[in-house]
């Protein structure tokens, strides 16, 4: 699920981040830094042993941050939940604007093949 940025920018931006959003946020990074150095590691992998132990240090460490970001997830939900309860116009305005941006690509849907209707249209008379 994506979290509306409008939310998020509506509750952090009238309250500062607690310690528990820090910290979630906090390990979330680390746990991203964990799997990238371990991709981009400079020393080269050598010999089989190495390989198969460099494997599952880099499994390990996605698992970690998989784990981390389904706690983050998990967060942000409680604290969109517990918004929508203290403050539920913010979940209206929200389905207002996807229902919006819904209309608008249904409108260039609609204008694409009314553009394509007329190409054919005009190629047919041509014929």
């Amino acid at each position: 699920m994506i979290i509306n940025r409008y939310i998020i920018n509506i509750y952090f931006g009238h309250f500062l981040m607690d310690r528990s959003t820090s910290s979630v946020i906090d390990d979330l990074e680390s746990s991203f830094r964990s799997c990238i150095s371990h991709l981009v590691a400079d020393e080269p992998s050598i010999g089989v042993t190495h390989q198969d132990e460099q494997k599952s240090t880099i499994e390990f460490a996605i698992q970690e941050f998989l784990k981390c970001a389904r706690q983050t997830e998990a967060y942000f939900l409680k604290e969109r939940a517990s918004l929508a309860m203290k403050q539920p116009e913010f979940v209206l305005q929200e389905d207002i604007e996807e229902l919006e941006a819904e209309l608008q690509r249904k409108d260039e849907t609609i204008r694409n093949h009314l553009d394509k209707l007329h190409q054919w249209k005009t190629t047919l008379n041509q014929m």
